[in-house]
């Protein structure tokens, strides 16, 4: 991707963003808000990691000394590498509709690539109609084939295996501390 596609891009997300958020002031369900809501964050995120690549791109062409010039040019190739392959070639977990809780559906979480959590939980995907996303499948549609960047419109129930006992949350590291063995 070169700084000019990734300059594009950025000025169409911004486009698709306000699009979005026109039309979310017609929204009539909290589904179809909490949809509005989603695709907004995704394409912010999406804008973030794009104004990345560019920051870097500025970066490695305006640094003097070769060392630096050289980790700027790596950080910008991985960067570049996440974008087109999280971003656009679809690999990324983000839905329209979050994954809910088979007995809470009230309540969604986002994925991330990490949340090992709810992968690993039985879910099933149900594909949300025109009507229960005020008109943001078309928005979804044009945004899909005007920059590459799949959302899709669907909602996923997940359920939790009762028997995997849960994440224990880690605590925080402390240097003064007396070590337990």
């Amino acid at each position: 991707m070169t700084w000019d596609k990734a300059l594009m891009l950025m000025v169409k997300l911004s486009g698709f963003k306000l699009i979005v958020r026109a039309n979310r002031l017609g929204c009539d369900t909290d589904l179809a808000r909490d949809a509005h809501d989603m695709v907004i964050g995704h394409i912010e995120e999406f804008r973030d990691d794009l104004d990345r690549v560019l920051a870097l791109w500025r970066e490695m062409m305006a640094e003097r000394d070769p060392r630096k010039a050289d980790l700027a040019a790596y950080a910008l190739s991985e960067m570049r590498i996440r974008v087109e392959h999280f971003w656009l070639h679809n690999n990324h977990p983000y839905n329209v509709g979050g994954w809910r809780h088979a007995d809470n559906a009230g309540s969604y979480r986002i994925a991330d690539e990490c949340d090992y959590e709810l992968f690993s939980a039985r879910h099933w995907v149900r594909e949300l109609a025109d009507d229960e996303l005020c008109g943001l499948r078309p928005i979804l549609d044009q945004l899909a084939e005007e920059t590459g960047f799949t959302i899709p419109a669907v909602v996923i129930y997940y359920r939790p295996d009762p028997e995997r006992p849960a994440a224990t949350p880690i605590a925080p590291l402390d240097p003064d501390a007396e070590i337990p063995w």
